[in-house]
């Protein structure tokens, strides 16, 4: 087994869910989605 190839987030196909308490959803996504890029965003649809 190879080592994993560099990720890719405009062609990647993945769907991913996170989970958290309430404080996780009003601290963290905010800042978590400021920072995801907007290829990634375009890869989901």
């Amino acid at each position: 087994m190879g080592a994993p190839g560099r990720f890719d987030g405009a062609a990647s196909t993945r769907t991913y869910t996170l989970m958290g308490a309430d404080f996780f959803s009003t601290l963290v996504l905010p800042r978590l989605f400021e920072r995801v890029p907007a290829e990634a965003l375009s890869a989901a649809g």
